[in-house]
């Protein structure tokens, strides 16, 4: 592989912020080591051009790619297909990188052997405002092994982490390829399951380097959109399902991850359904996925069961908790 580090960057209407974006990227040091995908995903504004303006500046760095319209998981799609670099990360198109963060994480890389590398991300408020996320695994290991390699069994504690912290390891992308599917939300928590089974190592970078816009208007994460797109966040889990199911004779250590992963994806549609008014159709929805888990497999209903208290307390009333939990305000189950 030519290059160190792959970006993925999904670019749908993101005039406003796209040159942002890539000009955290252009960083002498590191420039040739990385390739950046640019995936117009069929938009209609100026985002493309600009993307060109950078592709023409440093050609051998920056690629724009037009297609139609697919959603963001063709984006990746795309970008996973084509990439050369030794490791593969994401970036949303409005979203950018810490440039200093970003050239000590392409410096680890050189070295590096990790099936994959976490690293901090800073959340950036409308008023300019900075602040870093939290992360469990960050209180949990990340000054304890923080640039140190260690294998998924050395970790007595499972976390979960998003798409902003990770980046990968490209072959193990290319040796368990999986296809994400398009016009759908919510597939960077498909994206992070598909390759858990197979992470034996991780290293740990303490500092930030993914910078989250955070709080603009029309995000997935807002609770209008959640409950617009409800329907898309049960599909997605079924998926997922399909996915487990078909699993076979994966480590230990990568089960009890991928498990707390399920669980936390599931307890976040759940929150998603009861954001809906109350009604026995809602309810069915929640029955009916529950039972779609049991039949996948007994282990992981029997750990989300112990691990989602709403889900314990749902199948504890035999279901009975859901008016309850509606009698409550919504927003504290956001």
């Amino acid at each position: 592989m030519s290059k160190l580090l792959t970006i993925s960057i999904a670019a749908y209407n993101v005039e406003s912020y796209i040159g942002q974006t890539l000009d955290s990227l252009c960083a002498n040091e590191i420039l040739d080591d990385i390739e950046v995908f640019i995936i117009d995903d069929g938009g209609t504004d100026n985002t493309l051009l600009i993307a060109r303006e950078y592709e023409k500046r440093f050609p051998d760095t920056f690629h724009a790619i037009h297609k139609k319209n697919g959603g963001y998981g063709s984006t990746v799609n795309w970008s996973m297909e084509h990439a050369t670099g030794k490791y593969f990360k994401l970036l949303d198109g409005d979203d950018w990188m810490d440039k200093q963060g970003l050239i000590r994480l392409v410096e680890f890389l050189r070295n590096c052997d990790a099936d994959l590398v976490l690293s901090g991300r800073a959340e950036i408020n409308d008023s300019g405002e900075r602040s870093h996320t939290s992360n469990y695994w960050e209180t949990l290991y990340g000054e304890c092994f923080d640039n140190q390699t260690v294998r998924l069994e050395q970790l007595e504690t499972p976390f979960v982490y998003g798409i902003w912290v990770a980046t990968y390891r490209t072959e193990i992308i290319k040796n368990y390829p999986n296809v994400l599917p398009e016009h759908q939300l919510y597939t960077d928590r498909m994206f992070i399951c598909y390759w858990l089974p197979w992470i034996r190592t991780v290293a740990f970078q303490h500092y930030d380097v993914y910078c989250y816009r955070f709080g603009h208007e029309g995000q997935s994460v807002s609770l209008e959109n959640r409950k617009r797109h409800s329907a898309e966040a049960i599909e997605g889990f079924k998926i997922l399902l399909q996915f487990y199911g078909e699993l076979d004779n994966i480590e230990k250590a990568n089960e009890v991850f991928l498990n707390l992963r399920m669980t936390r994806y599931f307890d976040n549609v759940l929150k998603t359904i009861l954001l809906l008014p109350a009604s026995k159709g809602n309810l069915n929805q929640i029955i009916t996925l529950d039972r779609e888990m049991r039949e996948t497999s007994k282990q992981l209903y029997n750990y989300c069961g112990k691990h989602s208290r709403i889900l314990f307390l749902l199948r504890k009333s035999n279901y009975f908790a859901y008016w309850l939990l509606k009698m409550r305000r919504v927003s504290n189950w956001k």
